[in-house]
């Protein structure tokens, strides 16, 4: 008969309590057997009162069996255990015939034996080895080591006439004691040795093995186990999580018994609907899949009709209310990056993410993935909780942060390089959930660039808000992993710059690039359009969510200029409207020289700023910049120094578009007002420009030559007190670019520099019946943009001539020679700038302009005309 008491003296948390087994019923209900029907309770040979529980089996060949109860809530942490048994073995024990009683065991029956799936404590004679030596063993996962040996040989000792009494204790600190007394009691050996480990206990039993003529020979009486017992946890849902459309991941405050998992166990409150399959992830964790979708963000209940554990503790109709939800984007994000981590302030030396759910409701991590500049690295299967800070890190450094907070260390884990950095973390589904792209420029502090210092979001409220809404951390720390950020405040996004770029990688495909991921109110088909031309589709294209992916119903015409616009469906997560809804493109065409032409260089900035080169498209061609590369050449070695692309991505110039490149573009723009933020572009390197003369050449991508300029600062305006800083602009952009002439200071007006917009120098005439035109009958040579030079257009007859242009003073002295036999087509244009031979501005009054020409027929033609010099 199974005995249960429970003593009325309480210890916290848990009660002192009994399970015993004396058999008197003559029945074996309570032991559960590995195989039915080989262990019964007779009065054969019965070691106390009537009934022993006795190994019937008649076995035909060496064998083994198991049987065994279970024992709940057990925990020997808590306070002394004692464990008793009495056993009689009916023949000398040997390797081949041999027992144990296991005290606590993680598994049933089944597994009770060495090289079984179980953990736990035993005491018996040669589990290992065959000394016949009564010892107590532990097993872990299946494998047997010796703790404690009695000194009893069983043979000798106790003999296959006579029953061992075995009594075994464990103190709260783990202190083991072996006892044995042979019927009769003519002695009691005891033994001690401490042993702290401990298993989940879940059962206890015996394993009896035997050669086919000695089975039938084991009885055992009189098993009891008395220690502390923590009171019986009823099986509850803890927690549950959706993971898909019609999945949710429910987590039980303890392991469950398999037969829990029945689908229709389980059902979604308030309509009724039932699972359709359940998938046991562990003891404690199922999947349940539904035939139909999970609400989303929408109060519901599930219930579960009956909740059973291991050991039989069950609970009926257990329902656990949850708002279902599925990560979207802006819910979990990425809140502090540590690049560059050495030299180190006070936190390791190790480079670690931080991810932050901005939301209230909780989210299962398994399948996510963390993707660096296209590079998947996965993200442990962990759950976060709403408002909960996760700090990411290496696997081997996970230790070295858990102590700021919850840790996850990744199996692989992204080189965070110092300089910047693609980032997307992403769902499951392979969804963007949060994107940035990282920069060393948004410390914001020279210093703590230089490393020790984490980059932190400043306002979480709006996660795709870039580069205004990071900044070095203020902790003085260095960072802040897994906390609030310290410079955490308001700050919202202020607008949405909108499209930035758009190309046609075939005639039929279009790729629209945004500044910021975007938002659709409506169908994308029904948010972009293009000029006479409908769309088919309008696809995400990158997972960074800032691009569209574009397929028309017709081929695009070579060229023709399209546009492409959005309307107000589509908008930044912040809800911003693009400022720029519009861009022109076109089918992109190989370039050939004069195609592209230099229009605007800085060559010598003022300290602290940065050079930049600006190119005009001269034909009526679309070009892609990413065509192109610009050389700087040394002339005294008579070799090239650097090579530069103006882009790393396809990217139109279109017929008459101004293109400017720089390697510091915010501060080009905000040392030169009238820069264009449109049509100025940073590349990672520029050519080498020295400040005083160089020599640049303008390649295609097959190396042939677009254009070339020598550049110098002596054709800077001699007006200028310094030209630091000061643009060399074209008068026009055909003008030849090795051409000295062709190029003047930009005016103080403009801000000394006009980067990606019409030139402050620029002149044009429109072309009358006179073959020589002059732009004014007077200059000023001052630099204040208004008539500070004379161009002379010639429409001649010819299609080819030679020009000569003299300057005179009044009195018919020679003053300036502004081109001597040059050759031309039939049209030209010259530039006089006010100055004489040696380079110095003229005094004011009249000067007259002898121009001779002669064509190919040796036809000469001289005229005189006569031009003002102001001086103010």
């Amino acid at each position: 008969m199974k005995k249960v008491i429970l003593l009325l003296c309480f210890i916290p948390f848990t009660l002192a309590g009994q399970v015993s087994f004396d058999f008197e019923t003559g029945s074996t209900r309570g032991f559960v057997q590995a195989r039915d029907n080989h262990w019964i309770a007779d009065t054969s040979g019965a070691l106390s009162g009537k009934y022993s529980l006795h190994h019937v089996f008649d076995s035909q060949e060496s064998s083994a069996d198991q049987a065994g109860t279970r024992v709940a809530g057990l925990d020997p942490s808590k306070g002394e255990t004692k464990w008793s048994f009495i056993l009689r073995h009916g023949t000398d024990p040997s390797a081949s015939n041999c027992w144990a009683i296991f005290i606590m065991s993680d598994a049933d029956p089944s597994q009770m034996y060495p090289g079984g799936e179980v953990n736990g404590f035993a005491a018996g004679v040669n589990l290992s080895g065959y000394d016949d030596t009564l010892r107590l063993w532990k097993v872990k996962n299946g494998s047997v080591t010796a703790v404690l040996s009695s000194g009893v040989n069983w043979q000798n000792d106790i003999g296959p006439l006579h029953y061992g009494l075995v009594n075994i204790t464990r103190s709260a600190g783990g202190l083991w004691s072996l006892s044995v007394s042979p019927s009769g009691g003519s002695f009691t050996r005891k033994a001690e040795t401490t042993d702290k480990d401990l298993f989940a206990i879940h059962w206890m039993g015996i394993f009896y093995k035997f050669t086919s003529t000695r089975d039938r020979l084991l009885w055992l009486d009189n098993v009891s186990v008395s220690g502390p017992f923590l009171p019986p946890i009823v099986p509850a849902v803890s927690r549950v999580l959706k993971t898909g459309d019609s999945s949710l991941q429910v987590n039980f405050n303890k392991d469950v018994a398999f037969l829990s998992s029945n689908p229709n166990n389980f059902a979604l409150e308030p309509d009724g609907q039932e699972g359709g399959s359940v998938m046991v992830e562990d003891p404690g964790t199922f999947v349940i899949n539904f035939n139909g979708p999970v609400p989303e963000r929408t109060g519901c209940s599930l219930r579960v009709t009956t909740l059973c554990d291991a050991d039989s503790i069950c609970s009926s109709n257990v329902v656990f209310g949850f708002t279902p939800a599925l990560a979207s984007p802006g819910d979990i994000v990425l809140t502090e990056i540590m690049a560059d981590p050495s030299p180190p302030v006070s936190l390791p030396d190790r480079e670690y993410l931080e991810i932050t759910n901005a939301t209230g409701f909780g989210f299962m991590l398994k399948g996510w993935k963390l993707i660096a500049d296209d590079v998947e690295y996965k993200i442990p299967g962990t759950a976060i909780n709403p408002r909960q800070v996760l700090v990411l890190c290496r696997m081997a450094d996970t230790s070295l942060f858990s102590c700021y907070g919850t840790t996850e260390g990744m199996p692989g884990f992204p080189v965070l390089n110092d300089a910047g950095k693609k980032l997307v973390l992403a769902d499951g589904k392979g969804r963007m959930i949060h994107a940035v792209r990282y920069t060393d420029k948004w410390y914001g502090d020279k210093l703590k660039s230089e490393g020790g210092w984490s980059l932190e979001m400043i306002d979480i409220n709006f996660p795709f808000y870039a580069e205004g809404n990071w900044t070095s951390s203020v902790s003085l720390t260095g960072g802040t992993p897994g906390k609030t950020n310290s410079v955490s405040r308001n700050n919202a996004d202020p607008g949405f710059r909108g499209i930035m770029n758009v190309f046609p990688s075939d005639s039929q495909t279009i790729s629209a690039d945004f500044s910021e991921p975007l938002l659709f109110y409506k169908s994308p088909e029904s948010t972009v359009f293009i000029d006479g031309i409908r769309c088919a589709s309008v696809m995400q294209g990158d997972i960074f969510g800032n691009q569209l992916i574009i397929k028309t119903t017709q081929p695009l015409r070579s060229g023709k200029i399209y546009r492409l616009s959005v309307n107000n469906d589509i908008t930044d997560y912040a809800g911003n409207i693009a400022i720029r809804k519009s861009f022109l493109f076109g089918l992109p065409r190989e370039g050939s020289e004069g195609d592209l032409e230099f229009n605007e260089l800085l060559f010598n900035p003022l300290p602290g700023d940065a050079d930049y080169i600006e190119l005009y498209n001269c034909s009526g061609k679309v070009l892609d910049a990413s065509r192109f590369l610009i050389v700087s050449v040394n002339d005294e070695m008579s070799d090239t120094t650097t090579s530069v692309f103006l882009c790393d991505t396809s990217r139109c110039i279109i017929p008459g578009e101004y293109y400017a490149v720089t390697g510091m573009k915010e501060r080009v723009l905000a040392s030169y007002f009238s820069a264009s933020d449109t049509n100025l572009f940073e590349v990672s390197r520029m050519p080498s420009m020295a400040d005083e003369n160089g020599h640049l050449v303008l390649l295609s991508r097959s190396h042939l030559k677009v254009d070339e300029v020598r550049y110098s600062g002596k054709m800077h305006s001699t007006v200028l007190s310094g030209t630091e800083g000061v643009a060399l602009e074209k008068i026009r952009p055909r003008f030849n670019s090795m051409d000295a002439n062709s190029w003047h200071s930009a005016t103080e007006t403009s801000g000394w520099g006009t980067p990606g917009r019409v030139n402050s120098v620029y002149n044009e005439v429109t072309p009358s019946a006179d073959d020589i035109r002059f732009s004014s009958t007077r200059i000023s040579p001052d630099n204040d943009g208004f008539e500070d030079f004379l161009v002379i257009d010639f429409k001649l007859s010819g299609l080819t001539s030679v020009i000569t242009v003299r300057v005179f003073d009044e009195t018919g002295d020679p003053v300036r020679t502004v081109v001597h036999d040059i050759y031309s087509g039939s049209s030209a244009s010259v530039t006089w700038d006010g100055t004489d031979d040696t380079g110095t501005i003229v005094q004011q009054g009249l000067y007259i302009l002898l121009i001779t020409m002669y064509d190919e027929t040796g036809k000469t033609s001289v005229r005189k005309r006569v031009c003002a010099v102001v001086r103010r």
